[in-house]
């Protein structure tokens, strides 16, 4: 029996001691009462970021824009590429910006256990709030990224449809596959560390495998039906086609099937990865 201290400690503050068992009813709970902890972290952490620079956080702008504008000038100028696509170059920058929103959220979330053991032994708060936080930190980016997003569509002449107020919907899809994802590499590179190492080669291979620069579809028409059927199975692609088709209305391999069924596939990885992440809460932070 608990000693009514304890007892009393947990009641008003709605905290539980490590090793306690608890139920995800109570865990979410509690973390709905920490949020303002998980917003505080990646708020910060923006921030500080660019604080020892001249430009400061005009670099949070500067750096996607820089970005869109190399890959304008190496694939629309000296390359002239459009691979048959209407706005190729919005097309490729709304896909490398969304995919590396899905790389980093995966590869911070991986360390956001790991890289705060000092503050998990010293404080008593639900641990998904760690990479629920790097989650945020990336999404509080990438918001910098969607708009540099809008403004290049504006000056490559695309025009700004109904299809873009659809895109609020979409990425809330990608945060709830993103968040899983992260919550399954916390707490595996909790175990292994090696895990940290792996997700960037991991993602540098997936990024030709998810329709990141190239159509999935030119697998179907230079290699196999097969291996095209076996990528498009891939969530991560349906996602990054959403993105496109609000942007461009370039359809791709997006269909009412595929879009059901990237939305089923992200919930079931957030549910699979919150139940594997809270699991093992009690471990955390432990030499």
């Amino acid at each position: 029996m608990k000693p009514t201290s304890e007892k009393h400690l947990e009641e008003l503050t709605g905290l539980y001691s490590v090793g306690t068992a608890v139920s995800l009813r109570n865990y979410f709970a509690t973390a709905w009462k920490r949020r303002h902890f998980a917003l505080a972290i990646p708020s910060e952490k923006i921030r500080t970021r660019h604080q020892h620079t001249l430009l400061g956080n005009l670099w949070n702008l500067l750096n996607p824009m820089l970005s869109a504008g190399i890959y304008f000038l190496i694939f629309a100028v000296i390359l002239n590429a459009d691979l048959g696509i209407d706005n190729y170059i919005l097309w490729l920058v709304t896909g490398l910006f969304a995919y590396r929103l899905t790389s980093a959220t995966v590869a911070q979330g991986a360390t956001s256990v790991t890289a705060n053991e000092g503050l998990i032994r010293s404080l008593r708060f639900p641990r998904i709030l760690l990479p629920v936080a790097s989650t945020l930190g990336e999404l509080l980016t990438f918001g910098f990224e969607f708009c540099v997003l809008v403004g290049f569509a504006i000056a490559t002449g695309e025009r700004m449809t109904w299809r873009a107020l659809l895109l609020p919907l979409v990425l809330a899809v990608h945060t709830i596959f993103n968040l899983g994802f992260a919550l399954i590499a916390a707490r595996l590179n909790d175990g292994f560390r090696d895990v940290e190492k792996l997700i960037p080669f991991i993602f540098h291979v997936l990024r030709y495998l998810s329709g990141v620069m190239v159509p999935l579809a030119r697998f179907e028409e230079k290699s196999s039906p097969v291996l095209f059927q076996v990528l498009s199975l891939n969530p991560l692609a349906g996602i990054l086609d959403m993105y496109r088709w609000a942007f461009t209305g370039e359809l791709g391999g997006l269909s009412q099937l595929e879009i059901t069924r990237t939305i089923v596939v992200s919930v079931m990885i957030l549910f699979i990865g919150v139940k594997f992440f809270v699991s093992a809460e009690n471990r955390y932070g432990r030499p």
